[in-house]
């Protein structure tokens, strides 16, 4: 909980988010945290409107099991999904699952979202775009 007073919004991932959101993507968080402080987190973060899935410690607690989970709500095969984690557990899942998967070092003295989060997000929506614009669907 002390963790989460510390969290500012920060207007660059609000607009990468809402720029996936246009572009017709999907959005999770999957967590280790407890459900009530993930929202928390998100609604300081002023992004919990884009996302379309929590999963949370309380839905299950392997990371292995939570990425199985997103896969089967959102119906998608594992080439259709990126994770981005933190942790070499997270890389391990999302290999085992042939999910494609980013890691963002974790930095404990950080209090804000991380760049390099922001420059992969950055990444993904201009990813999409030139794919939507070489495959002629609208982006």
């Amino acid at each position: 909980m002390k963790s989460v007073d510390r969290i500012e919004s920060n207007e660059a991932l609000k607009e990468l988010m809402s720029e996936l959101k246009n572009l017709g993507l999907k959005i999770s968080v999957i967590t280790l945290r407890s459900k009530d402080t993930t929202v928390m987190i998100l609604k300081k973060l002023n992004i919990l409107e884009f996302i379309d899935l929590i999963v949370t410690r309380e839905d299950v607690s392997q990371r292995l099991e939570q990425l199985k989970l997103v896969l089967k709500f959102f119906k998608v095969p594992p080439h259709a999904i990126v994770f981005f984690g933190d942790h070499e557990t997270d890389l391990i899942a999302g290999q085992t699952l042939n999910v494609k998967t980013e890691l963002i070092p974790k930095n404990p003295n950080s209090l804000g979202v991380p760049e390099e989060l922001l420059i992969k997000l950055r990444s993904l929506v201009e990813h999409h775009k030139l794919f939507c614009r070489n495959s002629g669907l609208p982006s």
